[in-house]
């Protein structure tokens, strides 16, 4: 690696999450606007926040992983970035439900570089027993960039509409691609140059890598959490809207504060727990994991429950905090037991899983739900919906729970990989 410092580099990863957030979850704040302009039902408005964009990212993510894992991830990371805002400022030129669905589809295509790509460098960029940390701050522009989402395209949308909202977002990354190419070096893989990377093949990679128990386990309790994670980031400006009458720069604001300040703070604190539970061995820090995903439950039955917008936004405040501090334990945990020379196909694995179930299905179903509730619940049938978020979250923490055995045990054992 050259002499650029790591500051540096983990700076410039922090603004490349960022905007990859923000070009995703503006469409969560936009959803209620172009369900009017466009007379769509919550269904169709599922698939456009949803299957339509985690369909593509999670099934191009994995070819895209396969080559971070062989070639030159910083030029990779610098084209996909670019591919991704041009699609999502052409989301604006839309004419129609159709379009737009392709353009978000297009968003997918290119984001599906992004995080397996950026996975990967940061764990050659840093050693294991600074990974928790650097993941801690790396995980800062999730809720920092939801927030920028929400509040700014709650206040731009008002002023200019949705179309213009997307035309603006997508200047950042356009002008951050050049950059990235500049600034940002090739580390060596693991310790060991690219050039010598190569594996057997993607497929023979993927099953080594189902092969690792902890890893599966790993892969379904993420799965059950990102329901909830992203039926809250796609749904709660519709749910506030809705539910306790607020407009939309109202619900820009107050949810992108709750999900910016909340979630700083919960990933900086797991960050460096997660760094110290690592000293038990490889994987150890899952159990923050476990305990976050059990702890959401009782604060998504008071936010869901709550009859006054002061109670319900206080609770998706600390669920936003909590649920966050997940991420850095569970990013540093597939880092461990996954190979060095498959670490971008293990994120893409884990994208896979996660993204088609929660970003894809789970905000259909609810849709569906919603729909179906409609007729006899009105406006509140989309928060009886999202109650179907309690039992996924209580999967998750059995699921984390269960891997964190195994890797205590691998430790005890000498085996921790």
């Amino acid at each position: 690696m050259n002499r650029t410092p790591r500051w540096l580099i983990l700076s410039l990863l922090v603004a490349v999450i960022s905007i990859n957030i923000i070009d995703r979850q503006i469409i969560a704040i936009l959803a209620e606007p172009i369900k009017r302009d466009l007379s769509l039902t919550d269904t169709q408005l599922g698939l456009l926040t949803g299957l339509a964009f985690s369909l593509f990212y999670s099934l191009v993510g994995l070819p895209i992983a396969q080559f971070a894992d062989r070639g030159d991830r910083v030029r990779l990371l610098a084209a996909a970035t670019f591919a991704w805002s041009l699609m999502t400022g052409l989301g604006g030129a839309a004419v129609g439900y159709v379009t737009l669905l392709l353009a978000r589809a297009g968003v997918a295509v290119g984001e599906a570089g992004c995080n397996p790509t950026t996975q990967s460098l940061l764990a050659d960029y840093f050693p294991p027993e600074k990974r928790g940390f650097a993941q801690g701050v790396l995980v800062t522009a999730i809720p920092i960039s939801s927030l920028l989402a929400l509040a700014i395209g709650g206040l731009v949308a008002e002023r200019l509409g949705w179309r213009w909202t997307l035309v603006t977002v997508a200047i950042p990354g356009l002008l951050l691609a050049p950059l990235i190419l500049r600034l940002l070096p090739e580390p060596r893989r693991g310790g060991t140059p690219a050039s010598t990377a190569a594996g057997p093949g993607m497929w023979k990679d993927l099953a080594g890598l189902l092969r690792v128990r902890a890893l599966v386990l790993l892969l379904a309790a993420a799965t059950f959490a990102s329901i909830q994670s992203y039926a809250m980031l796609l749904w709660a400006p519709s749910l506030f809207i809705r539910s306790f009458g607020w407009s939309l720069a109202a619900a820009g604001v107050w949810l992108g504060l709750a999900v910016g300040v909340g979630g700083v703070i919960g990933s900086l604190i797991a960050g460096r727990l997660a760094d110290r539970l690592r000293s038990r061995g490889a994987g150890a820090q899952i159990l923050i994991s476990a305990v976050v995903a059990g702890a959401t439950v009782p604060i998504l039955l008071v936010m869901l429950g709550a009859t006054r917008a002061e109670i319900a936004i206080g609770a998706f405040f600390v669920l936003q905090a909590v649920s966050v501090a997940s991420s850095p334990a569970l990013y540093a945990a597939l880092q461990d037991f996954a190979p060095p020379a498959n670490r971008a196909l293990a994120f893409a694995l884990l994208s896979l899983c996660a993204n088609l179930v929660g970003m894809g299905l789970g905000p259909v179903l609810l849709g569906a739900f919603s729909d179906a509730l409609q007729p006899a619940h009105g406006d509140q049938s989309l928060r009886l919906a999202m109650l179907v978020c309690v039992p996924t979250q209580a999967l998750a923490a059995l699921f984390y729970g269960l891997t964190f055995r195994i890797a205590a045990r691998s430790h005890r054992d000498g085996a921790a990989q």
